[in-house]
């Protein structure tokens, strides 16, 4: 539905609008103030024409976008809201409604609610699509995607009533047929459900049957069900298998996923590789870092003792999906073009992932947010089953559950798992046992008789702000750390672990407070930058530690060489060639969240250049082009900008900055994608800005010819 010339049988509740030509004969909806704006569509609608609702228009800031419809004597029927990106390209903001599959009632109306800031926006359509059935999941001959049901996301394909799946599968001695089936909960008509019917048929003639049902619908939840069938009686053979849904009654229309369905000839000692994941870890919480902090990780420091320490690893970045984004993909942020929580990768990345799978692994990814899971941003590729929050986050214990009891399943075939882990992430709430493992149990850190803190809003998290004594934070957070490495040993005493390649690392680090902002990783520091990597596999070089400065880019290469692919295609360069010394260091380059700027580190030297205006949680707003240079010798903090004092060194890294940031790939993996405004909102509340105008892969980072007051110090 295009905008109506005269807006009107459209409803809108301002006044403060225009209706555009677009061309073609066609008109926009343009709104220039900020508020809350509905539109309302008239009806009637026919619910069994359209499963989506489509909003199409530009948005230069996240608005928040809800569509709701109602029907007389019906309460309405809203889809998760969602919000756009800030983009100066149009968009289309998705809205799914499967759920209209099972109504039969007229829809009387449609409402479109916009809300958020005064920069305007413009409608250009708001299009009913309908997705059928069969179509909701994806086609049995086409490429598996991840399929949640249940809160469990696996890789797999859909049938349908009349849409089946046939396979061939070569049967040697000792395979086992595997697979899991479940019908996602918006695409399931309950007490109708269909019976799931595989026949096995070789061609010498032998034949198998068997029929499987699904379990009834408890609390709006349903789960995946796992088979695993011998196939003793076809072994040496080609077997046919077919998959097919046999409706409750004749004309109901039923779809199924089928996931991870494979052969499986368990091996007697498969191989593994734990990469874990610690969000917001600093370098120097670690016992074994030496650093000098006060913080118990015996865990953590065993398996150091019998691998290797990197005593000087650094993120590319200082925001969690795009570090973990290039960490998968051996990619710098400045070619992913991936720098915000909220932009998705694109199918063409090839990660980690993707080549463990394609090489015969079992691949599971356990994550402990919403935007690293498979509902979020594209980092799902390359696993068979993948787990994270649908909302909030989990805490440690729960995200080891799920994993441990996935690897169970992995039934003798080799092993790449995936661990995320958030709980050193601010809000802190350790575990009772821990809360108090580094503060006074006789002191009250919220004692209102104790002077307020004295730090500006906007500069500590909302959640932390109510406490009157720091020390209390900063013992939460040792604390939290201190609980990581608790649960990390259920891990690593479980059998499959015990003896396997394991890497722990973090995304970024944190600021816990440097010049009046508190427990943020807003800007490029060493704070924000420097994390842990410890690499640990049977026959390691016990106790080695490596002071050579590294970049966390190049773990990926580094795993893969350990898991014996060395020949597989894939960026970066072994580290663990720097045991022996390695290569004089070069520049470490990083890129802030929303290329807000980029920083180069050679030596004793640190540089940020800032590319855009930016401001809170740092205390002072940094300007666009303008450079900070630090002495690391001196300054290991970076309080003192000592760029006018060292002109010459200042234009030197500048130059080589400017250098690299033009060498960046055209193209980027960046793409597109609707955001729910949950998620946004999530998002806002760890404190992650999503505001910020998207990046886009034709831009550059700057100009070299720029002129202006601060670019112009170094011509």
């Amino acid at each position: 539905m295009t905008v109506p010339e005269g807006l009107a049988p459209w409803q809108l509740s301002t006044a403060d609008y225009q209706i555009r030509p677009a061309g073609d004969g066609e008109f926009s909806l343009f709104v220039g103030s900020g508020g809350f704006h509905r539109i309302i569509i008239p009806g009637p609608f026919d619910p069994a024409r359209f499963t989506q609702i489509a909003v199409r228009g530009i948005f230069r800031a996240n608005y928040r976008i809800r569509v709701a419809l109602d029907a007389e004597g019906s309460k309405p029927l809203s889809p998760p809201g969602m919000a756009s990106l800030n983009r100066r390209d149009e968009q289309v903001v998705h809205f799914e409604l499967p759920q209209l599959r099972r109504r039969r009632k007229p829809i009387d109306r449609i409402r479109v609610e916009i809300e958020g800031l005064a920069r305007g926006f413009e409608i250009h359509s708001v299009e009913l699509l309908h997705v059928p059935l069969e179509l909701e999941l994806p086609d049995p001959v086409g490429e598996p995607a991840l399929i949640d049901v249940g809160g469990i996301s696996q890789r797999g394909v859909g049938i349908a009533t009349e849409r089946p799946l046939v396979t061939e599968l070569d049967v040697q001695p000792g395979d086992r047929l595997q697979f899991a089936y479940g019908i996602p909960i918006l695409l399931r008509f309950q007490g109708l459900e269909p019976v799931l019917e595989l026949v096995l048929e070789s061609e010498s003639g032998a034949r198998k049957q068997g029929t499987y049902e699904f379990d009834e619908v408890r609390k709006r939840w349903t789960t995946w069900h796992e088979v695993s069938l011998s196939l003793e009686a076809f072994e040496g053979e080609r077997v046919r298998a077919v998959f097919t849904l046999r409706p409750h009654r004749s004309g109901t229309p039923a779809v199924s996923a089928i996931a991870n369905l494979r052969l499986t000839r368990p091996s007697a000692s498969p191989r593994t590789l734990l990469l874990v994941t610690s969000d917001t870890h600093r370098a120097d919480h670690i016992a074994a870092s030496g650093l000098g902090v006060h913080v118990l990780t015996p865990i953590l420091d065993a398996l150091a003792e019998r691998g290797v320490y990197f005593e000087d690893c650094y993120s590319s970045t200082n925001v969690t999906t795009p570090s973990h984004v290039s960490l998968m993909t051996g990619v710098h942020p400045r070619d992913t073009r991936v720098l915000s929580n909220t932009t998705r990768t694109s199918e063409d990345a090839h990660t980690l992932a993707e080549i463990f799978r394609e090489q015969g692994w079992a691949t599971y990814g356990v994550v402990s947010v919403r935007h690293l899971g498979p509902n979020g941003f594209g980092l799902g590729q390359g696993f068979d089953r993948m787990a994270g929050p649908t909302r909030g986050t989990f805490k440690a214990d729960e995200a080891i559950d799920i994993l441990l009891d996935w690897t169970e399943r992995a039934d003798g075939r080799p092993l790449f798992a995936w661990l995320h882990l958030f709980d050193a992430h601010a809000p802190y709430s350790p575990p009772e046992r821990f809360e108090r493992l580094y503060y006074p149990a006789d002191k009250d850190p919220y004692d209102p008789a104790l002077p307020a803190l004295d730090i500006t809003e906007g500069r500590i998290p909302v959640d932390l702000a109510s406490v009157r004594d720091i020390e209390y934070l900063l013992a939460q957070y040792r604390a939290e750390i201190s609980y990581i490495d608790e649960q990390l040993g259920r891990v690593l005493d479980h059998p499959r672990f015990r003896e396997s390649v394991v890497a722990v690392t973090a995304d970024h680090g944190e600021v816990l407070q440097k010049d009046g902002s508190y427990f943020n990783h807003a800007g490029l520091f060493p704070d924000t930058l420097h994390i842990p990597l410890i690499l640990a596999w049977p026959g390691a070089p016990s106790g080695a530690r490596v002071s050579a400065p590294v970049v966390q880019t190049d773990l990926g290469r580094t795993l893969l060489d350990l898991a014996g692919m060395a020949a597989v295609d894939f960026p970066g360069r072994n580290l663990l060639a720097d045991l022996e010394g390695g290569p004089p260091p070069e520049p470490r380059y990083a890129l802030a969240a929303n290329s807000n700027s980029a920083s180069i580190m050679i030596g004793d030297w640190f540089l940020v250049l800032h590319l855009r205006d930016h401001g809170l949680p740092l205390r002072v707003p940094r300007l666009r082009h303008s450079v900070d240079l630090y002495r690391l010798s001196t300054d290991p903090e970076c309080l003192r900008n000592v760029a006018e004092e060292a002109p010459e060194t200042a234009r030197q890294l500048r130059a080589r900055l400017v250098e690299w940031l033009g060498q960046s790939s055209p193209t980027g993996l960046a793409t597109a994608a609707s955001v729910s405004s949950r998620a946004m909102s999530e998002l806002a509340a760890l404190g992650y800005a999503t505001g910020e105008e998207e990046v886009r892969a034709e831009d550059a980072w700057i100009d070299p010819a720029c002129g202006c007051v601060f670019c112009s110090v170094f011509e």
